[in-house]
């Protein structure tokens, strides 16, 4: 896997939705904070793993980059890849919203539609 591959922390953002979703919009803060401001490479271990240590504590950070391998996880982050390709995604952030109708929104400038 190319040292600059993002599937790694894909994977274990991807467990975490599934073993503490009320924790994935902390871990992307950190994640998010680290790649925009601090210019850290996110994709590494090395970065990610301690971020994720600091928004869940060391043992659950543990347990969600052992799950981020499972077939389970993988299953579902190639299901949410699909799902962004047919939604039409082409950047990020890209969220999906419904208000009377599904819509994208891209990119932060356009966050304000969700406060």
């Amino acid at each position: 896997m190319s040292s600059n591959s993002s599937s790694q922390v894909q994977r274990a953002l991807s467990a975490l939705t599934i073993l503490h979703p009320d924790k994935l919009t902390e871990a992307l803060n950190g994640l998010y904070k680290a790649f925009w401001v601090e210019r850290q490479p996110i994709q590494k271990p090395e970065v990610f793993v301690p971020i994720l240590s600091r928004v869940l504590g060391e043992e659950n950070a543990k347990a969600v980059v052992e799950a981020s391998s499972k077939a389970e996880v993988k299953d579902r982050l190639v299901k949410n890849t699909d799902m962004s390709f047919n939604e039409g995604a082409f950047g990020l952030p890209w969220f999906v919203g419904k208000f009377n109708q599904w819509f994208p929104l891209f990119k932060v400038d356009k966050m304000y539609v969700n406060g």
